[in-house]
């Protein structure tokens, strides 16, 4: 239904525009009011609970980090094609390089400043919050929106522009993991050092539902009833998640009922795709939701940021303006 009232609402470019607006402004917000925190070394959930987390945790309004990666990488992938295309129309309106790049930094430096701080902010906040899933999705999602952009310059022989554009993207990247990046790298240190085995025990015993309930399912939202029927190990903890959501969805829901709503995702997917190759402007519109379904495609491999709602809702709202703009504006407005 989300999904459905961003359609509705981005049948124009003005309105999809408004609403990707907001939503990379609310969170660029939320990256900066995560700083806050951490500045003064508190997180919300001490503050609303008086209940300190169990680690230090760059999690902002959630209560769980890699959550926050998700939300956070939605955003950036939309800040940083927005920003990019913004940038990106300004150079192309310069007769020389040298226009080019001072009309590029009086942009940047001027109306630009609100993207490139929301990009900065939210990226930053990816890196920040130290989830390896996290970063690994967001980056992936960033860096096919920018390889399908820079094909797109090569076919209408902007190949200078895409070769900066690229530059500027590698750059920037390396400087927010040398300096945001230490949480990050010690959790890959310790992942190399000493493995992770509670996920594989998870989805294990997730596979072992389905088989065992192939058709119908166990019903959602049951997965931390059944699981001590079908684990094969001992955890310390009570696990309500399969931490993939894509196991937990088919276990609780069964198989024909699972494929069918993921082939609804993909069909929208793929519109949104098509419509990238297809318009010739707002291009960014379906790229952002192309971006953004590749990020929630492999971060649900090993978490279940889905089935938080604030991620569900601004991850339906990308995709429902993403399809929305993914045809010509005639069209779109015949089909309102």
């Amino acid at each position: 239904m989300a999904a459905w009232l961003a359609r509705v609402f981005a049948r124009s470019p003005e309105g999809a525009y408004k609403l990707l607006d907001a939503i990379i402004i609310v969170g660029a917000l939320y990256a900066a009011y995560s700083f806050v925190l951490l500045l003064i070394g508190h997180s919300q959930f001490e503050i609303f609970y008086g209940i300190p987390l169990r680690e230090t945790a760059f999690s902002g309004p959630f209560v769980n980090r890699n959550s926050f990666a998700t939300y956070e990488g939605l955003v950036a992938v939309c800040a940083g094609s927005r920003l990019i295309t913004k940038t990106w129309s300004r150079a192309e309106s310069a007769p020389d390089i040298g226009g080019r790049l001072l009309s590029t930094g009086h942009y940047l430096a001027g109306k630009g400043a609100v993207w490139s701080v929301a990009a900065l902010l939210t990226f930053s906040a990816v890196v920040m919050t130290g989830s390896r899933a996290g970063n690994l999705a967001t980056w992936s999602a960033t860096i096919v929106v920018l390889f399908i952009s820079l094909g797109l310059a090569k076919q209408q022989k902007r190949g200078w522009l895409a070769l900066s554009v690229a530059v500027c993207v590698i750059a920037v990247t390396f400087a927010l993991l040398a300096v945001n990046g230490a949480t990050l790298a010690g959790r890959l240190d310790d992942m190399a050092a000493t493995g992770d085995t509670t996920r594989l025990l998870l989805w294990n015993a997730a596979l072992k539902m389905i088989q065992s309930a192939p058709l119908t399912g166990w019903g959602l939202g049951t997965y931390q009833l059944v699981y001590p029927l079908y684990t094969t190990g001992s955890l310390h903890f009570i696990m309500d998640k399969a931490h993939n959501d894509f196991l937990e969805f088919a276990a609780g829901f069964g198989l024909p009922a699972a494929v069918l709503w993921w082939f609804a995702l993909a069909w929208l997917v793929a519109i949104c795709g098509r419509g990238i190759s297809t318009r010739k402007r707002h291009r960014v519109l379906p790229a952002a939701a192309l971006g953004a379904s590749i990020l929630v495609a492999i971060h649900s491999i090993f978490d279940f940021s889905l089935q938080m709602p604030a991620i569900a809702l601004t991850y339906a709202a990308i995709l429902g303006l993403g399809a929305a703009q993914a045809f010509p504006t005639s069209q779109n407005l015949e089909q309102g």
